[in-house]
């Protein structure tokens, strides 16, 4: 019978570094946001039905750093979108934001 080893790993976080990645906008993780955020946005308005092009041309990006946090916000400006997006009793829904929610890096 082998007796057993104790291992034992301690992890010790640069609390300054963390920073530095996840809310420097000119930092990897700040990169990879964005690069997320136009992949979303891409995806959006391929997916977004063209009768005259106003809700596609309407979907833009905005990267943010507000509350010290990089963040892509993916923003629809047509006041109609909802409806496409969710229907209506009479008329399907046509969804496009919801799948441009998955994308993957």
């Amino acid at each position: 019978m082998s007796k057993g080893v104790d291992v034992s790993v301690e992890w010790k976080i640069d609390q300054a570094a963390v920073d530095r990645l996840t809310k420097d906008p000119a930092g990897p993780t700040g990169q990879l946001v964005k690069a997320t955020g136009a992949k979303a946005r891409a995806k959006a308005e391929a997916g977004a039905p063209v009768d005259t092009g106003a809700l596609r041309g309407s979907i833009t990006q905005r990267d943010t750093t507000d509350s010290g946090e990089v963040a892509a916000l993916i923003v629809v400006t047509a006041p109609y979108w909802h409806f496409v997006e969710f229907g209506t009793r009479y008329q399907r829904p046509r969804p496009f934001m919801r799948p441009a929610a998955q994308v993957t890096v």
